[in-house]
């Protein structure tokens, strides 16, 4: 039996077939706020499985109070992912702002889900600063399954909603409606729990970085606002009245290579004890000292570099005061003594900045270098003639990829 409705010969379809046809295209008809809030609940759902799960890993989950705390973080999270959503839609640029971050959320959650990473502002302005070398390392065949899932799919539904149309004034008070009542809704359930809540964020406040896509989009923020106010102030120099002591008239030059190797794990390292030698050369020399108990501000490149060359230290780690201070390398050079810095990479994060700087991001020496980059070896080409150029004494920098 054919069911193929026949369309009459004027081209017109009957009564019941317009019905369904309306029918069918007014369940995809919603207004702006109603996406919004469907969106947000995605996010709660697909994209904070890395927060829950730490969560639930410290236990504040468990038992009756848990179970309600989890309940009211589930709430706090789809009201303030709501709130967000809201404030960044407007009528025209609803869709394609929910397409980028749907894509941009799916490869965030990636990361969270699978590597518990933290997008703070550290991690997102290290994201900033990655070059297309280091970025490559980071792709894979396994981005793909959750960025078509959690990015794409979702992105051709939400290009399939028909938006309804409001005049303007009724469309603001809709919006500052739902924006008043995201809000509530947050404050209530963080209100609610917070007795619960109160301990878990002050034990463990770095979860707040889990929080998917708040977290990178907050990071963000802070990071350009960050980098316009310490763009408009000079560095504060030290060590302007260093000077070098105790060196003979007439003594040679001395010569200081400083190989760094910022996010080395030390349980990694082979003169730590590591069951791979991953240092065969090294642990054959003689006279080395070996410090295993050493710590980096942090595990990347933007936060380590420059607190390992700040005169602060770790334990007084300020992002912003390193920022807007010279390095022990300007100190160096206040002293008299040629700083070098030479980069395989991606620069020195302002530690060698105003100082010499070479960069063998673009050499082509065939026997360290092919179209995926150079070894670090490539940064010992023309050393000696480099040092023969200096009479005086020399500091020379050489971070290793990574």
């Amino acid at each position: 039996m054919n069911a193929t409705p026949h369309m009459p010969a004027d081209g017109t379809f009957p009564d019941f077939e317009r019905t369904r046809i309306s029918r069918i295209s007014r369940q995809w008809e919603m207004s702006q706020e109603t996406l919004a809030v469907l969106v947000a609940l995605f996010f709660t759902i697909c994209s904070n499985t890395a927060f829950f799960r730490v969560v639930h890993e410290t236990g504040a989950l468990d038992g009756g109070r848990g179970a309600l705390l989890g309940l009211a973080l589930f709430a706090a999270i789809s009201a303030l992912n709501t709130l967000l959503l809201l404030v960044l839609m407007t009528r025209h640029s609803t869709k394609p702002i929910l397409t980028v971050l749907l894509v941009v959320t799916s490869l965030a959650a990636h990361f969270t889900s699978n590597y518990t990473v933290y997008l703070d502002p550290d991690m997102v302005r290290s994201i900033l600063h990655t070059d297309q070398k280091e970025a490559s390392e980071l792709v894979s065949w396994s981005l793909l399954p959750p960025l078509l899932m959690f990015g794409i799919l979702p992105s051709v539904l939400v290009w399939r909603v028909r938006l309804r149309n409001h005049s303007r004034g009724r469309a603001l008070s809709i919006r500052v409606a739902c924006l008043i009542a995201s809000a509530l809704i947050a404050a209530i359930a963080i209100l609610g729990s917070f007795q619960s809540l109160a301990p878990l964020m002050r034990n463990h406040h770095e979860l707040r970085y889990l929080i998917t896509p708040g977290n990178f989009l907050v990071s963000l923020g802070s990071v350009l606002a960050d980098r316009g106010k310490t763009a408009q102030l000079p560095r504060t120099p030290i060590g302007l009245q260093a000077t070098v002591e105790g060196r003979p008239a007439g003594a040679r030059p001395r010569l200081l290579v400083i190989v760094v190797g910022e996010t080395v794990r030390a349980q990694n390292w082979g003169l730590n004890g590591y069951a791979r030698q991953t240092t065969p050369q090294l642990a054959r020399t003689g006279g080395v000292i070996n410090f295993p108990d050493m710590a980096a501000c942090g595990s990347s490149t933007e936060v380590s570099l420059p607190c390992m060359f700040s005169p602060y230290g770790r334990r007084n780690y300020d992002a912003r005061r390193i920022k807007r201070s010279e390095s022990l390398l300007h100190l160096l050079a206040h002293a008299g003594i040629h700083t070098i810095w030479r980069d395989n990479q991606t620069g020195c994060k302002s530690v060698c900045t105003g100082l010499e700087f070479e960069s063998f991001e673009h050499a082509t020496f065939p026997e360290v270098c092919d179209a995926d980059g150079c070894l670090d070896e490539v940064m010992l080409r023309g050393l000696e003639d480099l040092v023969a150029r200096n009479p005086g004494d020399m500091v020379l920098v050489l971070p290793q990829l990574g």
